[in-house]
């Protein structure tokens, strides 16, 4: 867990999602990596903050009950490895952008702030 602790936010989000990324190398590959770091990111911020309703925005674009239920099974495994994974990385992330390139799936850039610039304001 050590060699985690020194990566960039890009790649702690990239190690957070490595297990759902098998779906990624399918069709429609960068729609499924944009909605992948969507999830991975917004599971991150849940556990930063403690406030679920976030995943509420992910919840608006799916039509079935039964969508909505995979995705909170996997925000919450998300959630469930970031706390074991990188239990003291309290940034927020503000966005991200992914740069597809032609030797990896992607290149992620990541914009987040520290605890100490978001902590007052969070209600």
């Amino acid at each position: 867990m050590s060699k985690l602790k020194n990566k960039k936010l890009s790649e702690k989000i990239l190690e957070l999602i490595e297990p759902y990324m098998s779906t990624v190398a399918k069709k429609n590959s960068e729609a499924r990596m944009e909605s992948l770091v969507l999830i991975g990111s917004t599971a991150w911020n849940i556990e930063v903050t403690g406030k679920k309703d976030l995943q509420d925005v992910i919840f608006k674009t799916l039509s079935t009950q039964e969508e909505i239920s995979e995705i909170k099974k996997t925000i919450n495994e998300l959630i469930e490895r970031k706390q074991k994974l990188f239990p003291d990385d309290d940034r927020l992330i503000l966005n991200y952008k992914i740069n597809p390139t032609k030797n990896k799936m992607s290149d992620l850039t990541v914009s987040f702030l520290n605890k100490d610039e978001y902590e007052g304001q969070l209600k």
